[in-house]
């Protein structure tokens, strides 16, 4: 009879057990003071960004990037966070991507004399 009453009390309590151990695991995680690891999740990081980008802005940027940068992400009990030093990361990768790739007005001429060549060739 004491095993049936324990073996009830563990089927009915492990799921609060593992949704426990996820929430303290992301509770110590945000409190550690080096503010290179303290975690913040996608809406806290939306609303300490300049201009307040949407949350499925950043699900955007981690999934698909931008100029071929992806946001960094952890996943802790199911739930994305980010740091500090991973979002600085990202616009830094960005903004050296868009300063190293040739500006639109230098490859719309590029474009322009490639047409002007090739209707020269052709006579028109």
């Amino acid at each position: 009879m004491l095993d049936n009453f324990i073996e009830s009390c563990q089927i009915i309590v492990k799921p609060y057990v593992h949704y426990f151990i996820q929430e303290f695991a992301v509770v110590i995680l945000a409190s550690q003071d080096s503010p290179e690891t303290q975690f913040f999740s996608l809406a806290e990081a939306a609303k300490l960004m300049p201009g307040h980008p949407h949350i499925s802005t950043l699900h955007r940027w981690r999934i698909s990037g931008v100029r071929g940068v992806r946001l960094d992400t952890t996943l802790i009990g199911g739930r994305r966070f980010v740091t500090r030093e991973s979002i600085a990361e990202f616009f830094q990768k960005i903004n050296q991507s868009a300063s190293d790739s040739s500006s639109p007005q230098q490859s719309l001429s590029g474009n322009l004399k490639t047409a002007e060549s090739f209707l020269d060739r052709e006579g028109v």
